[in-house]
């Protein structure tokens, strides 16, 4: 994922061969753990490359691996938000330092990160979350079934201050920007 403003320009990527506590890993500017984890822990490093007037820097971000690196985060003038499966991490971009850290998703993972009404959407495995530019919960709603398609496209649409949805199995959903279902089609 590439994301870019008149300041940064960002490149978020796998790092497929990062290993936890191993000496032959690449080489990084700061390395952030979500939690703590232990060497059989099944995790992905989110390699998050900042390009702007100020020298290159390098983040790895290690998470749990089941995240996903495409539609993962937001870049707002020098903070940057990611999602790293179930936590939301908020990167001040001229201090190069994380802000925040949160666990955001209980259960499940976490697929999509979006922009939406002066907050954010996490399209998670079990549940869409509203939640604000500080990372509170502001609501959850939940479907009849899971929120991933088996064609790989988004189960989030976003209309105005309306999110349209689709579960796994093709069930539609309208709901406003407080969380309230206002039909299902």
């Amino acid at each position: 994922m590439v994301l870019s403003n008149e300041y940064y320009e960002i490149e978020i990527t796998r790092d497929t061969q990062y290993a936890l506590f191993s000496s032959d890993n690449k080489n990084y500017d700061q390395v952030v753990l979500m939690e703590e984890y232990n060497r059989n822990d099944f995790i992905c490093a989110y390699s998050v490359l900042i390009h702007s007037y100020m020298p290159e820097f390098n983040i790895a971000l290690i998470g749990r691996a089941y995240g996903s690196t495409e539609s993962c985060a937001i870049l707002e003038d020098n903070r940057l938000v990611i999602l790293v499966d179930d936590y939301l991490v908020f990167l001040d971009l001229i201090s190069k330092k994380v802000e925040m850290k949160i666990k955001i998703i209980e259960y499940g993972t976490g697929i999509e990160l979006y922009s939406f009404d002066n907050g954010y959407i996490i399209n998670g495995e079990l549940d869409i979350i509203k939640v604000d530019n500080y990372g509170k919960k502001l609501w959850e709603f939940s479907g009849m079934d899971i929120w991933v398609r088996t064609n790989g496209e988004s189960s989030i649409q976003i209309i105005n201050d309306h999110l349209l949805l689709i579960d796994f199995e093709e069930h539609n959903y309208s709901i406003d920007k407080w969380g309230k279902q206002t039909s299902i089609v």
